[in-house]
């Protein structure tokens, strides 16, 4: 470990590189939350994203329909009722009509027989000479009072024409309108069932719509759900890997402490034999502590994703994010943070290619997802130097730099060295 690594606070602007407010456009907000790692998954999401997106707003539009659709049937019916009534309205007063036209054609029948009697008798004279043959003034009355009786017979046939032909007509006109208003509902029926039947339309093709999202969504759940074995493999890899790495750095920590025993114990021994060599050609970084500073490892970048817990939206599974993820293009320069030596190098796995490094005091620094390295195992690194560059291996979404900040093999959120109030990463 370089030698007495007297850390102090380095802003991320120390390497001249002004601060990006809008990082490069082709880098987004790269991070590498495991529930996007998984592109399977991350696609399935977003499909049942967009399915439930859609399926409010489609069920909405069903009830709505179907709403329409039982007002306007009701409407309908109740439009054909009353084209019914019209229609049974009409038969009823078309039969009085042809009632009344027979009883007219049966007074007319009997004016005719009337009249074709007077013409071939003679009319009055017939009567005068009928009155004239009476016997005695007893005939001549009786005789006298029956003339009488079929002239108000003639007169009452004359008048029953009368009131049947205005009968008949105040029928007609009813008759008429009846027909009109029967037309009227026939017109407004019709457009009520086709209204009816639009609506009966419009309700089924938003069920069929409703029916394909639900359809949809539980072949996506299907779908999610055969991804979960996979998914929970990542998680529980991604736990592993950063144990394995909390104990590489608890494991230098503690040889650290160890050697830093060994010194003071071989102080303690020149000061009981001043002529003995101290032994101590260690390394240094004794005077570093958990409360030094470091440097900024990606000068002029922001930090983006932040320490803390994740949750899978599908799944539910949960993980802890154990650094901060500073989005950059592939091949940007990775600064070591502080002097120190390289104690772990390592590819594959959640991390992609990673480096450890240990700054002593208990302090260690791992630099994540790099496209390739820039320093060896077991070689000293002074601050500031290029230990890799930005890359989007392992469990990444792309470009970036996940940096992670150890005490004693105990993340800490690496912004505690930069401004921010230090503590342990929490995920609880």
């Amino acid at each position: 470990m370089a030698g007495a690594c007297a850390i102090t606070f380095v802003n991320p602007t120390a390497f001249g590189v002004a601060p990006q407010a809008p990082i490069d456009n082709q880098v987004g907000d790269a991070h590498d939350d495991l529930a996007s790692a998984n592109q399977k998954v991350n696609e399935v999401t977003k499909e049942l994203e967009a399915a439930q997106k859609q399926l409010g707003p489609a069920e909405a539009r069903l009830a709505a329909a179907q709403q329409t659709a039982a007002a306007t049937g009701a409407a309908a019916a109740a439009a054909e009722k009353a084209l019914g009534d019209a229609k049974a309205a009409l038969v009823s007063v078309q039969a009085e009509v042809a009632k009344i036209e027979q009883d007219i054609a049966a007074i007319r029948a009997q004016i005719g027989a009337l009249a074709r009697v007077i013409y071939t008798t003679g009319g009055q004279f017939e009567e005068i000479q009928v009155l004239l043959d009476s016997k005695d003034p007893a005939e001549f009355t009786e005789r006298l009072a029956a003339l009488r009786r079929v002239s108000r017979g003639n007169s009452d046939t004359f008048e029953q024409l009368a009131a049947a032909q205005v009968a008949l007509q105040a029928k007609l006109a009813q008759s008429k309108q009846l027909k009109e208003s029967a037309a009227q509902r026939e017109v407004e029926a019709n457009n009520r069932a086709a209204q009816a039947a639009s609506a009966v339309e419009e309700a089924n093709q938003a069920k069929q719509v409703v029916d394909q999202l639900v359809a949809q969504r539980a072949a996506i759940v299907a779908k999610a759900d055969s991804e979960r074995d996979a998914v929970k493999a990542q998680y529980e890899a991604l736990r592993a890997e950063q144990a394995r790495i909390a104990a590489e750095a608890a494991a230098a920590a503690a040889a650290e402490r160890a050697r830093e025993k060994e010194k003071q114990k071989q102080k303690q021994k020149q000061k009981q034999n001043p002529g003995g060599s101290t032994g101590s050609g260690g390394s240094g970084g004794s005077g570093v502590t958990p409360t030094g500073s470091l440097s900024w490892p990606m000068p002029g970048r922001k930090a983006g994703g932040r320490t803390g817990p994740r949750i899978h939206p599908v799944y539910g599974y949960k993980s802890c994010h154990t650094g901060d993820d500073i989005g950059a293009p592939s091949g940007t320069p990775i600064k070591a943070a502080a002097d120190g030596v390289v104690i772990s190098i390592a590819s594959g796995g959640p991390y992609g290619n990673h480096t450890l490094v240990s700054h002593g005091g208990g302090m260690s620094t791992m630099y994540a997802h790099q496209s390739r390295f820039g320093v060896t195992k077991g070689q000293q690194v002074t601050r500031g130097q290029t230990i890799g560059y930005v890359g989007s291996t392992g469990y990444s979404t792309g470009p970036h730099l996940h940096f992670e900040v150890h005490i004693n093999g105990i993340p800490w959120e690496p912004m505690g060295w930069f401004g921010e109030s230090k503590h342990r990463v929490t995920c609880a």
